[in-house]
């Protein structure tokens, strides 16, 4: 029987499989990482097996957008609120074509990074509030931070039931919003960034 999905490892670093060299790595910035969400306004969020919300946006539906192709380093919150609009205005489509058979994707994985120049593509604070407040609840990027001041300061981004992936790898993945999202953060005490893999399914 031919599968209903195919797998896909975003994850930027394949070869390591288990916490500890993920956490060892981590520092070395040659992983991927999860951001946690805060669980309330003013807790800073430690992961443990009951914090259930706190992986709510790390797994189900998702899309993959390419923002890669654009010169300039910066992505506006007029380019975020266009491309957000975008999305939805496909997900309308398809709802009409499938008879309202479509769940809306809200994790948005963004292709930010020109593999082949090296360079990549930053968002602007402004940017990152934009698409936080279309309803999406995870943003994830191909560098190890949405801003160029780093991965400390898109904490501050980063409300209840928000969350983050940074340092993926998505040269494969093709744009689209027909995945699920797998990522699953090392199970470490006392960190709100933590090594991660994340695997998308395609459907």
């Amino acid at each position: 029987m031919e599968p209903y999905f195919n797998l896909l490892d975003i994850s930027a670093t394949k070869a390591k499989t288990n916490v500890t060299s993920l956490a060892l790595s981590y520092g070395e910035r040659k992983c991927s990482l999860a951001v946690l969400p805060l669980a309330k306004e003013d807790d800073s969020m430690n992961f443990s097996p009951e914090a259930g919300p706190a992986l709510t946006p790390f797994i189900g539906p998702c899309a993959v957008i390419d923002l890669s192709d654009k010169s300039e380093s910066a992505i506006s919150e007029k380019e975020a609120q266009s491309t957000v609009a975008l999305v939805k205005k496909t997900v309308e489509e398809l709802k009409a074509r499938y008879r309202g058979h479509i769940v809306p994707p809200t994790r948005y994985l963004f292709r930010t990074k020109r593999h082949r120049e090296d360079r990549c593509r930053y968002f602007t604070g402004e940017a990152i509030n934009a698409v936080f407040s279309s309803g999406v609840i995870l943003i994830g990027v191909e560098t190890t931070s949405l801003t160029q001041e780093g991965e400390k300061a898109d904490l501050n981004f980063l409300t209840q039931g928000k969350g983050l992936l940074l340092n993926l790898n998505l040269q494969n993945a093709e744009p689209g919003i027909n995945y699920n999202l797998l990522a699953l953060p090392a199970e470490i005490q006392g960190h709100q960034i933590l090594p991660a893999r994340v695997v998308l399914a395609s459907l």
